[in-house]
């Protein structure tokens, strides 16, 4: 049996491409069965494949003398396999955060942020885990349970984080490995968290899925098993589809947001849209967010059909705003923020500073001396590809002359036409979207008038002449 086992995973190792030779690998070990085992494993396996081995182990700080007897054995078996072996402990943030009901996520952090430096200190290019058959049974019905979309019950991977976290032992059941480590005597410890119902995996493990495998269908975790082995599937055809699209520009994640090309997606089949918005999410999210059920079908709709202007909340503090045929995904914070309404005053011969919000720019003045002539025409509007330019005439202009954001209810009286029109009309004419407005500099002369939106829209004030002698040209440039 011991043998089998250890050619089992040997065979799933090189089928998913798991470790190749001349890898190091740091097996992450916590003293319990399933990790035990994969160090016996490992270790076994490191001479037929080619690989170093190492290993660590994290206490986390909560259970005491028994978190550290835990430690000792593990350090004790890496000593008899002649295995490098490093140990690490918790700090008051995670047991603060144990006190605060956050103990699963913190815990997860600080083992895995350990896990990291381990790997980098050691020069370890994986870093296994054990999960096993039955953990990945448990995902896929939790993520049944908690309403995702078929390609979320994918559950475990094989390998994530472009291969550099690995899971060896994922076509292993957990009764196979406590069979090898009683015939091969290796002794593991119980972890007592994991027999408490406080967490819902351990309802599962302990209550749902035993009653469910005797009273309908032994099979039952073979079947979760294989619906996730099959949603995978389904999910790298999904993701190489969705790579497609996002490498042609209908999704791109840039500085915090999400921008789909609402057209370009709605042409779509809908279930290619649907995963396009997740996929966008999950790496805008740095993949803590799936999402699916509820949410998913509203932003769906809001791309495939929604009108601009209308906004739907998600979760982990997001929103998705539909902007005309662009569908943005942010933090909430970044609707709601507004820029600072104090501007700068502008120097009549030379460059300025405005920060607005997160962006820098530079206002540049400048006067062209020309002499009155009829036949001369002066043309209003310059600029080139990375600045915007407008000209004026000095001498009819109200100084001196500030720059800052646009201001809720504030109007101009747009060139060549008569009259006064809000700015919130002109964005919306100029299909300017919301979450652009607040960043675009605003000129204004000395009565507080707009002389000109940057890049969007100049008044009819100060328009140059026949008889102009001196030409003001205003630069606005964007700092990269």
């Amino acid at each position: 049996m011991a043998f089998q086992l250890v050619d089992k995973v040997r065979c799933y190792i090189v089928e998913k491409s798991l470790i190749e030779a001349g890898d190091k690998v740091l097996a992450a070990v916590s003293a319990g069965l399933d990790s035990m085992v994969m160090l016996e494993m490992l270790h076994r396996l490191s001479g037929v494949l080619g690989f170093a081995l190492a290993a660590a182990h994290f206490d986390h700080g909560l259970r005491g003398e028994q978190g550290a007897q835990e430690g000792e054995l593990v350090r004790r078996k890496c000593e008899s396999l002649a295995v490098p072996f490093q140990s690490g402990s918790a700090g008051r943030s995670l047991l603060e955060a144990a006190r605060k009901e956050n103990l699963q996520e913190a815990a997860r952090i600080a083992r895995y942020a350990f896990l990291h430096d381990c790997a980098r200190k050691t020069r370890c290019n994986r870093i296994a885990t054990g999960h096993h058959r039955d953990d990945q049974a448990e995902t896929v019905l939790m993520r049944l349970i908690k309403g995702s979309g078929l390609a979320g019950l994918a559950g475990i991977q094989p390998s994530s984080d472009s291969g550099r976290l690995i899971r060896p032992l994922l076509a292993t059941s957990r009764a196979e490995l406590e069979e090898f480590a009683r015939e091969n005597e290796i002794a593991w410890a119980e972890d007592p968290t994991n027999v408490t119902e406080k967490y819902l995996r351990n309802r599962l493990r302990h209550r749902i899925i035993p009653e469910i495998k005797k009273k309908y269908d032994p099979d039952f975790s073979e079947n979760l098993v294989r619906l996730g082995e099959e949603a995978a599937l389904f999910r790298q055809f999904l993701d190489d589809r969705t790579k497609e699209l996002m490498e042609k520009g209908l999704a791109v994640v840039n500085k915090g947001a999400v921008e789909i090309d609402c057209p370009g997606a709605a042409a779509q089949p809908l279930l290619l849209r649907r995963h396009l918005i997740t996929q966008a999410v999950f790496e805008l999210t740095h993949g803590e967010l799936i999402l699916s059920g509820r949410p998913l079908n509203a932003v769906e709709r809001l791309v495939a059909c929604g009108q601009s202007g209308k906004q739907v909340d998600l979760p982990q503090d997001l929103a998705a705003y539909r902007e005309f045929d662009s569908l943005r995904i942010a933090r909430k914070k970044i609707w709601s923020a507004k820029a600072e309404i104090n501007g700068v005053e502008l120097k009549e011969a030379g460059i300025s500073a405005l920060q607005i919000g997160s962006l820098s720019w530079e206002i540049e003045l400048g006067i062209q001396k020309r002499k009155p002539d009829a036949s001369l025409e002066v043309p209003e509007q310059g600029g080139g590809a990375d600045f915007y330019e407008e000209r004026f005439d000095r001498d009819r202009v109200r100084w001196p002359l500030s720059a800052g954001p646009w201001r809720e209810g504030e109007q101009i009286m747009p060139f060549g036409l008569g009259g006064r029109k809000k700015l919130k009309k002109v964005f919306g004419e100029k299909r300017i979207p919301r979450s652009q407005r607040h960043e675009m500099p605003v000129i204004r002369d000395a009565g507080n008038e707009v002389l000109w939106v940057c890049g969007v829209c100049r008044s009819n004030l100060a328009p140059l002449s026949r008889n102009t002698v001196n030409v003001l040209v205003i630069r606005a440039r964007l700092q990269k």
